[in-house]
């Protein structure tokens, strides 16, 4: 979790890559796979800020086995643990219930029961059942950010591939984004509307048969759709999430599932007939060219993706040192600094030009 924050820092990220024989890839792959729901959802994180940089995005499309499997692969075993948690926990209320009901009246002699007593009991219960929610809390959190991480990682990838969507052709991420597009997070449901949205453009609107649900896709849009809009303005998102529809809407498969949300909902009829049928010819931006978002990238200050200017670069091969005053300076002009003796005599025909200048 520390890395994954300290990567924020571009030297991090250009120390991680210049480990020698791919390393960095190597301790990915390794991480991804870890039986430790905190330490592979810290690795999505990392991954993500990776991602902020050219060269790590061209290392990334060449890992193996391939990032988009692997990425779908944790996101299955967030949602499945994140299931099973939720029915252990289920099952807790069911025993508290029982309880409180049968329990604790039978060890008072049946019906006569001290009321003050049994209040204390159930207050006692209700604590000890809040400490174990929260434990559970804890554990729900990891799983949810580790999906929510998922998307964002995936959107990022679909980013900076040149084949777009195409990529993911074959999986079943379709049923990842419905399963996690509900989820209460910010940052979940943009990097799902981002990823959703790159996927399209490069493989257009998916079937209606891609989706376990495909109307509960659509009235979650419209749901988030609704509460943006109640800020009287169009934000990034609101108008991500009309292109999006606006590709459903414009797929004859789906006019069904529209159909069918517009006789339950006046909200919905009001977006699709108002804003969704007519969006190619009543808004401006809808006539820009479309192309992929970058869900990884959006937002991240200029400090993020240059270096902090702490450390040092080698004056031959350019790599980065690893803490500050690690590598020796040139002992003549004591401004070109070196990584090594053999980097220093292959770069000396160079830098004795201007080396005490």
């Amino acid at each position: 979790y520390g890395l994954s924050q300290m990567s924020r820092v571009k030297d991090c990220r250009d120390i991680l890559f210049e480990l020698p024989n791919n390393e960095g890839i190597a301790f990915l792959r390794e991480m991804m796979t870890s039986k430790h729901a905190e330490c592979a959802s810290g690795t999505m994180l990392l991954i993500l800020h990776l991602s902020w940089d050219i060269e790590w995005c061209t290392l990334l499309k060449e890992m193996k086995p391939d990032l988009e499997g692997l990425c779908l692969k944790l996101a299955a075993f967030a949602l499945k643990s994140l299931l099973e948690r939720v029915e252990e926990l289920k099952e807790d209320c069911k025993k508290y219930q029982y309880l409180v009901e049968k329990q604790i009246p039978k060890s008072y002699g049946g019906s006569q029961v001290d009321e003050d007593k049994l209040e204390r009991l159930k207050a006692e219960r209700d604590k000890n059942d809040w400490e174990l929610y929260e434990n559970e809390e804890n554990e729900h959190d990891t799983f949810i950010l580790t999906a929510s991480r998922c998307t964002l990682v995936l959107s990022s990838q679909i980013y900076t591939h040149i084949d777009g969507g195409k990529s993911l052709e074959g999986t079943d991420f379709l049923h990842f984004v419905a399963a996690v597009i509900d989820v209460p997070i910010n940052d979940n449901f943009r990097g799902t509307m981002t990823l959703l949205y790159n996927y399209m453009i490069g493989a257009g609107a998916p079937a209606p048969s891609k989706f376990p649900d495909p109307e509960h896709v659509l009235q979650a849009i419209f749901d988030k759709l609704e509460e943006n809009m109640q800020e009287q303005q169009i934000s990034a998102l609101s108008l991500l999430m009309i292109r999006s529809v606006s590709k459903f809407y414009r797929s004859s498969e789906w006019r069904p599932y529209f159909d069918s949300l517009m006789k339950k909902d006046e909200k919905i009829r009001f977006y699709v007939e108002g804003i969704i049928s007519r969006f190619d010819e009543s808004t401006s931006i809808s006539r820009q060219s479309d192309r992929p978002l970058d869900g990884g990238r959006h937002g991240i200050h200029d400090s993020c993706v240059s270096n902090t200017g702490k450390l040092a670069r080698c004056n031959g091969c350019t790599k980065l040192e690893g803490k500050k005053g690690e590598w020796k300076e040139c002992s003549r002009c004591q401004s070109a600094v070196y990584c090594s003796r053999d980097c220093q005599k292959l770069d000396w025909k160079t830098h004795k030009k201007v080396c005490g200048r």
